[in-house]
């Protein structure tokens, strides 16, 4: 053999063996490919789960504020009823808070004796 075969037939070799690691590089990269295009077509299905709960939370939240307007409407419409129906409330929490009777005349308009009485009943008991 001569020195051009023995290249030559190294050149083949060496030409061979590149060939079958690029195909070998090939077979892995598609295999990795797959498992990547899996991994997306389940990310995919998750997040389509997702954004249909998304919705149905959107409605139940949209729901309930429907609701607790509907609950505050009704609380305020039972404060302004007790409101009507115990006229001397706001001058009770005036006195249990501490204020006297001078306070209480000019601030609601009742007479002295209406003050000291609302001091006598509702006023802080000192013991």
């Amino acid at each position: 053999m001569t020195v051009i075969e023995v290249v030559g037939l190294f050149f083949a070799v060496t030409v061979g063996l590149l060939m079958i690691a690029l195909f070998w590089m090939l077979v892995r990269m598609q295999a990795r490919l797959r498992d990547l295009m899996a991994t997306i077509d389940v990310q995919n299905r998750d997040l389509a789960g997702l954004s249909i709960a998304s919705a149905s939370v959107d409605e139940n939240v949209a729901q309930l504020k429907a609701r607790l307007e509907v609950l505050a409407e009704q609380v305020g419409e039972i404060e302004a009823v007790n409101e009507t129906a115990q006229p001397y409330h706001g001058v009770i929490q005036q006195v249990r808070s501490g204020a006297t009777s001078e306070q209480l005349v000019k601030s609601f308009g009742i007479s002295r004796e209406e003050a000291a009485l609302l001091i006598r009943l509702h006023g802080r008991k000192t013991r």
